[in-house]
Protein backbone atom coordinates (compact mmCIF):
# COMPACT_ATOMS: atom_id res chain seq x y z
CA UNK A 1 0.00 0.00 0.00
CA UNK A 2 3.23 2.07 -0.21
CA UNK A 3 1.33 4.09 -3.43
CA UNK A 4 -1.91 4.51 -1.27
CA UNK A 5 -4.22 2.43 -3.03
CA UNK A 6 -6.50 1.95 -0.68
CA UNK A 7 -9.48 0.54 -2.84
CA UNK A 8 -7.06 -1.59 -4.94
CA UNK A 9 -5.93 -3.03 -1.56
CA UNK A 10 -9.21 -4.12 -0.19
CA UNK A 11 -10.25 -5.29 -3.71
CA UNK A 12 -7.22 -7.51 -2.94
CA UNK A 13 -8.31 -8.61 0.56
CA UNK A 14 -11.88 -8.90 -0.06
CA UNK A 15 -10.90 -11.36 -3.30
CA UNK A 16 -8.50 -13.53 -0.39
CA UNK A 17 -11.85 -13.46 1.67
CA UNK A 18 -13.69 -14.98 -1.33
CA UNK A 19 -11.33 -17.61 -1.53
CA UNK A 20 -10.83 -18.46 2.21
CA UNK A 21 -13.33 -16.83 4.23
CA UNK A 22 -11.99 -17.43 7.42
CA UNK A 23 -8.67 -15.90 6.23
CA UNK A 24 -7.97 -13.87 9.33
CA UNK A 25 -5.07 -11.43 8.25
CA UNK A 26 -7.53 -10.53 5.49
CA UNK A 27 -10.66 -9.55 7.87
CA UNK A 28 -8.20 -7.47 10.30
CA UNK A 29 -7.05 -5.75 7.17
CA UNK A 30 -10.92 -4.86 5.58
CA UNK A 31 -11.22 -3.95 9.14
CA UNK A 32 -8.59 -1.32 9.30
CA UNK A 33 -9.36 -0.16 5.56
CA UNK A 34 -13.01 0.20 6.52
CA UNK A 35 -12.44 2.87 9.13
CA UNK A 36 -9.71 4.45 7.47
CA UNK A 37 -11.18 5.00 4.04
CA UNK A 38 -14.99 4.21 5.38
CA UNK A 39 -16.79 4.98 7.93
CA UNK A 40 -16.05 4.39 12.10
CA UNK A 41 -19.39 2.39 12.72
CA UNK A 42 -18.46 0.25 9.57
CA UNK A 43 -14.56 -0.03 10.89
CA UNK A 44 -16.17 -1.02 14.84
CA UNK A 45 -18.36 -3.49 12.96
CA UNK A 46 -15.84 -5.27 11.37
CA UNK A 47 -13.44 -5.53 14.44
CA UNK A 48 -16.10 -6.52 16.62
CA UNK A 49 -17.19 -9.23 14.03
CA UNK A 50 -13.57 -10.58 14.34
CA UNK A 51 -13.67 -10.45 18.18
CA UNK A 52 -16.86 -12.40 18.09
CA UNK A 53 -14.79 -15.43 16.22
CA UNK A 54 -12.03 -14.59 18.53
CA UNK A 55 -13.19 -13.29 21.93
CA UNK A 56 -9.28 -13.60 23.65
CA UNK A 57 -7.47 -12.14 21.14
CA UNK A 58 -6.42 -8.88 22.60
CA UNK A 59 -5.03 -6.99 19.70
CA UNK A 60 -8.50 -7.35 18.03
CA UNK A 61 -10.05 -5.88 21.35
CA UNK A 62 -7.27 -2.94 21.72
CA UNK A 63 -8.28 -2.10 18.03
CA UNK A 64 -11.95 -1.68 19.39
CA UNK A 65 -10.78 0.32 21.81
CA UNK A 66 -9.42 2.81 19.50
CA UNK A 67 -12.34 3.08 17.00
CA UNK A 68 -14.18 3.74 20.10
CA UNK A 69 -11.66 6.44 21.24
CA UNK A 70 -12.01 7.81 18.24
CA UNK A 71 -16.20 7.97 17.52
CA UNK A 72 -15.53 9.71 20.95
CA UNK A 73 -17.35 7.27 22.84
CA UNK A 74 -14.53 7.21 25.76
CA UNK A 75 -16.18 5.33 28.43
CA UNK A 76 -17.02 2.13 26.06
CA UNK A 77 -13.32 2.75 25.08
CA UNK A 78 -11.55 2.56 28.37
CA UNK A 79 -13.97 -0.06 29.61
CA UNK A 80 -12.32 -2.26 26.87
CA UNK A 81 -9.30 -1.08 27.13
CA UNK A 82 -9.28 -2.17 30.85
CA UNK A 83 -10.02 -5.42 29.68
CA UNK A 84 -7.28 -5.92 27.81
CA UNK A 85 -4.87 -4.73 30.21
CA UNK A 86 -6.84 -7.17 33.44
CA UNK A 87 -5.68 -9.66 31.05
CA UNK A 88 -2.09 -8.85 29.99
CA UNK A 89 -1.04 -5.23 31.91
CA UNK A 90 1.82 -5.48 29.67
CA UNK A 91 0.18 -5.73 26.32
CA UNK A 92 1.62 -3.75 23.81
CA UNK A 93 0.10 0.11 23.33
CA UNK A 94 -2.61 -0.84 25.77
CA UNK A 95 -1.61 1.97 28.36
CA UNK A 96 -0.56 4.42 25.61
CA UNK A 97 -4.49 3.51 24.13
CA UNK A 98 -5.60 4.34 27.70
CA UNK A 99 -3.54 7.35 28.07
CA UNK A 100 -5.17 8.71 24.93
CA UNK A 101 -8.45 8.22 26.47
CA UNK A 102 -7.65 9.78 29.77
CA UNK A 103 -6.54 12.86 28.01
CA UNK A 104 -9.45 13.45 25.57
CA UNK A 105 -11.10 13.53 28.98
CA UNK A 106 -8.60 16.09 30.37
CA UNK A 107 -7.56 13.30 32.92
CA UNK A 108 -3.94 14.95 32.27
CA UNK A 109 -1.87 13.77 35.30
CA UNK A 110 -3.13 10.15 34.96
CA UNK A 111 -2.76 10.00 31.34
CA UNK A 112 0.72 11.08 31.80
CA UNK A 113 1.27 8.11 34.37
CA UNK A 114 -0.60 5.52 31.47
CA UNK A 115 2.26 6.51 29.08
CA UNK A 116 4.89 6.27 31.48
CA UNK A 117 3.49 3.14 32.59
CA UNK A 118 3.83 2.11 28.73
CA UNK A 119 6.31 -1.17 28.13
CA UNK A 120 6.85 -1.03 24.44
CA UNK A 121 9.14 1.32 23.81
CA UNK A 122 7.89 2.72 20.51
CA UNK A 123 4.29 3.12 22.06
CA UNK A 124 6.14 5.42 24.99
CA UNK A 125 7.88 7.33 22.79
CA UNK A 126 4.79 8.37 21.23
CA UNK A 127 2.51 8.93 24.48
CA UNK A 128 5.05 10.96 26.72
CA UNK A 129 5.32 14.12 23.83
CA UNK A 130 1.44 14.12 24.02
CA UNK A 131 1.25 14.07 27.84
CA UNK A 132 3.94 16.10 28.77
CA UNK A 133 2.59 18.60 26.22
CA UNK A 134 -0.44 18.99 28.03
CA UNK A 135 0.87 19.03 31.52
CA UNK A 136 2.51 22.65 30.55
CA UNK A 137 6.16 20.55 30.71
CA UNK A 138 7.45 22.29 27.96
CA UNK A 139 11.46 21.38 28.18
CA UNK A 140 9.96 17.73 29.17
CA UNK A 141 7.94 17.91 25.98
CA UNK A 142 10.09 19.22 23.57
CA UNK A 143 12.83 16.49 24.99
CA UNK A 144 10.45 13.28 24.71
CA UNK A 145 9.78 15.08 20.98
CA UNK A 146 13.16 14.82 20.00
CA UNK A 147 13.43 11.71 20.88
CA UNK A 148 10.99 10.28 19.71
CA UNK A 149 11.83 12.58 16.11
CA UNK A 150 15.16 10.48 16.41
CA UNK A 151 13.74 7.31 16.66
CA UNK A 152 11.66 8.10 13.57
CA UNK A 153 11.89 5.75 10.64
CA UNK A 154 11.35 8.94 8.38
CA UNK A 155 14.56 10.77 7.93
CA UNK A 156 12.88 14.00 7.39
CA UNK A 157 11.79 14.00 11.21
CA UNK A 158 15.50 13.74 11.85
CA UNK A 159 17.15 16.89 13.33
CA UNK A 160 19.60 16.70 16.06
CA UNK A 161 20.74 19.64 16.20
CA UNK A 162 17.82 21.65 17.55
CA UNK A 163 14.65 21.04 19.25
CA UNK A 164 11.83 20.40 16.73
CA UNK A 165 8.58 22.92 16.36
CA UNK A 166 5.21 21.74 15.26
CA UNK A 167 5.69 24.14 12.10
CA UNK A 168 8.81 22.22 11.24
CA UNK A 169 6.96 18.88 12.01
CA UNK A 170 4.22 20.30 9.82
CA UNK A 171 6.66 21.00 7.03
CA UNK A 172 8.31 17.90 6.61
CA UNK A 173 5.45 15.53 7.22
CA UNK A 174 4.69 15.12 3.26
CA UNK A 175 7.92 14.40 3.16
CA UNK A 176 8.46 11.80 5.84
CA UNK A 177 5.30 10.27 4.52
CA UNK A 178 6.19 10.00 1.23
CA UNK A 179 9.32 7.88 2.68
CA UNK A 180 7.64 5.86 5.17
CA UNK A 181 6.66 2.15 4.73
CA UNK A 182 4.49 2.00 7.69
CA UNK A 183 1.45 2.83 5.27
CA UNK A 184 -1.05 0.79 8.06
CA UNK A 185 -0.32 3.44 10.35
CA UNK A 186 -0.61 6.59 8.00
CA UNK A 187 -4.41 5.66 7.84
CA UNK A 188 -5.08 6.57 11.28
CA UNK A 189 -4.38 10.17 10.19
CA UNK A 190 -7.89 11.03 9.47
CA UNK A 191 -10.31 11.48 11.96
CA UNK A 192 -7.24 11.12 14.79
CA UNK A 193 -8.62 13.70 17.72
CA UNK A 194 -5.15 14.74 17.93
CA UNK A 195 -5.58 16.19 14.86
CA UNK A 196 -8.86 18.34 15.38
CA UNK A 197 -7.64 21.40 15.57
CA UNK A 198 -5.77 21.23 12.30
CA UNK A 199 -8.75 19.64 10.01
CA UNK A 200 -9.70 23.36 8.96
CA UNK A 201 -6.03 24.13 7.56
CA UNK A 202 -6.23 23.37 3.89
CA UNK A 203 -3.04 21.90 4.33
CA UNK A 204 -5.10 18.91 6.35
CA UNK A 205 -7.21 18.57 3.12
CA UNK A 206 -4.38 18.44 0.77
CA UNK A 207 -2.36 15.75 2.68
CA UNK A 208 -5.33 13.48 2.89
CA UNK A 209 -5.67 13.95 -0.62
CA UNK A 210 -2.55 13.01 -1.38
CA UNK A 211 -2.57 9.92 0.58
CA UNK A 212 -5.88 8.94 -1.18
CA UNK A 213 -7.70 9.34 1.83
CA UNK A 214 -11.61 10.98 2.14
CA UNK A 215 -11.63 14.28 3.61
Amino acid sequence: MSNFDWSGAREAFEHALQLDPSNSNAQFSVAHLSLSTGSTDDGLHRFQQLLQARPLNLLERRYIARVLYYAGRLDEAEATIHVVLQVNPSFPAAHYELGRILLARGQVPQAVQEFESEKSSSWTLLGLPLGYHAQGRTADANAALQKMVDNSAAPNFRSPRRTPTSATLTRHLPGSIAQSRCAIRIQWLRGDPLLRNLTRDPRYAALLRRLNLPS
